[in-house]
């Protein structure tokens, strides 16, 4: 048992020597038009969500992240609301995991595309009961200029779309 051990040991000193010495020319990811045009959200937005006939100031960030084969999104960044959706592509399609502050995970995926706009459409997700949960359902962006924007957030209660959540953003950073 001692000398399995001892060779063990060996190959992995000698794998992972060879394998730091290696050169990886690791190339960013590049994927389709859509993603791309997806990652100049990177930044900072603020501005102020509408929801319910409620207002209230909202922020979130974008970055890309995992070598730029996925973006992060953080909404209420350091808040007891905080949430994150997660973008990247699945087979060639762009497609988003949305962890809400309402426990659940609904994934979307992209449905329709311009330079100027982006639509998510909800495929399915975790802790989801589509007859009786509140799920965000979809989500709509419009680049009204450069560093502006608006979204649009369906949320879907007990089996229908309850309302959409508008938000009016400006780039901060």
């Amino acid at each position: 048992m001692k000398k399995i051990s001892i060779i063990l040991m060996a190959l992995i000193v000698v794998g992972t020597t060879l394998f730091a010495g290696e050169k990886h020319d690791m190339k960013p990811y590049q994927g389709s038009k859509a993603f791309e045009n997806l990652k100049k959200l990177v930044g900072t937005w603020t501005g102020i969500m509408e929801m319910r006939e409620e207002k209230m100031d909202f922020n979130v960030s974008y970055q890309v992240i995992a070598g730029g084969s996925a973006i992060l999104e953080t909404s209420f960044p350091g808040t007891p609301k905080e949430m994150v959706s997660l973008y990247h592509e699945d087979d060639g399609k762009v497609v988003m995991t949305h962890y809400c502050m309402f426990g659940n995970q609904p994934e979307m995926k992209l449905i329709e595309s311009t330079d100027k706009m982006f639509k998510f459409d909800f495929t399915g997700g975790a802790n989801i009961d589509p007859d009786k949960s509140m799920y965000m359902s979809s989500v709509v962006f419009n680049f009204t200029g450069e560093n502006e924007m608006t979204q649009a957030w369906g949320m879907t209660s007990e089996g229908k779309e309850e309302n959409k959540n508008a938000l009016a953003l400006k780039r901060s950073k």
